[in-house]
């Protein structure tokens, strides 16, 4: 959309221009009608052989500007109205962007308010039932305590994590065995009621952080598992394509219903709620944390989902070397 010199147009381009006379000093000027080139002026040498200053290369450009405005206004009305339509639809997609941001944001610091000390007791309580003598009597009723006590730290851990995503934190990336990885997260899956089909393609290790890409893969066999709360088939392919590595994980539970697509990646949103609103299977973190992490390592998640059929992500990592 500017003045370009000779040498950075093609070499091709640059021998025909050649012939014709014109040499390194020659510029070109484009004159486009939105996204159309509607022609150029090639300017060679001045005869008295002055290299352009900045002043010309000013008047230059502000001669393309006018030049585009006219061929713009030259253009159907048609093409522009079109134009200013997706124009209109990208400013109102920003601008939800910009308020789910912000809604983040203030969670982030609310969070950050009482996660700490909403841990401390709870950590307390769980010591206390840990030095309950075991008895016949007690025994059962301790094991429960403390079981609805990990799920409680494991809430709060989550939800920690999910505040200082925004922040910089120190991210250890090492080569990571892809396939590995989520073979060991599958081993998590109850043996009662599910069944795992594999299709896993040989691939190279990737520059990643071990720890997260575990947090990812678990978060996504969590939710699928709560999207088939009487048992299903939870799916996983990997493949590569176009030098990065792309992974299927699928299963046959309840799906995610149309209202709550655009939903899924905020936090506490879980798509899983009873008649009054309440939310019935699980805090809503685990999408929004997944999100998070593919977005740090340079990918895309994306889902198609099916109410009553069920709901399948697709990740894409970019293949990265150690030096990458």
């Amino acid at each position: 959309m500017s003045l370009l010199p000779i040498k950075d147009i093609s070499e091709p381009s640059q021998k025909e221009l050649g012939k014709l006379g014109f040499n390194n000093k020659t510029i070109i000027l484009p004159f486009y009608s939105l996204d159309t080139l509607e022609g150029i002026l090639i300017l060679g040498e001045r005869s008295s052989q002055i290299n352009y200053k900045e002043e010309d290369y000013n008047f230059f450009n502000t001669l393309i500007s006018t030049l585009s405005v006219f061929f713009i206004g030259l253009s159907p009305q048609y093409i522009i109205a079109e134009k200013l339509l997706k124009s209109e639809k990208q400013l109102h997609e920003n601008e939800k962007q910009l308020i789910r941001a912000q809604k983040i944001e203030s969670l982030n610091h609310y969070q950050q308010q009482f996660i700490h000390e909403l841990r401390t007791p709870l950590s307390c309580i769980k010591m206390l039932t840990v030095e309950i003598e075991d008895t016949a009597d007690t025994f059962p009723k301790k094991k429960s305590i403390l079981n609805h006590i990990d799920k409680a730290l494991d809430i709060v851990a989550i939800t920690l994590r999910l505040a200082r995503a925004n922040r910089e934190e120190i991210r250890i990336e090492e080569m990571v065995n892809i396939n590995e990885t989520l073979e060991l997260c599958l081993d998590l899956v109850p043996k009662d009621g599910y069944k795992i089909e594999k299709n896993l393609t040989e691939l190279p290790t990737t520059k990643a952080v071990f720890r997260d890409i575990q947090i990812l893969f678990t978060n996504l066999m969590s939710n699928s598992i709560t999207a088939m709360p009487n048992g299903g088939i939870i799916a996983v392919k990997t493949y590569i394509e176009n030098e990065n590595i792309i992974l299927k994980f699928a299963d046959t539970g309840i799906g995610i219903p149309d209202d709550m697509k655009e939903k899924v990646w905020e936090p506490y949103i879980s798509g899983n709620h009873d008649d009054f609103g309440n939310d019935t299977r699980g805090r809503g973190l685990g999408l929004s944390i997944v999100h998070r992490i593919v977005e740090a390592h340079r990918g895309y998640i994306g889902f198609v989902s099916e109410v009553n059929k069920g709901t399948e992500f697709t990740i894409r990592l970019p293949i990265r070397s150690p030096q990458n």
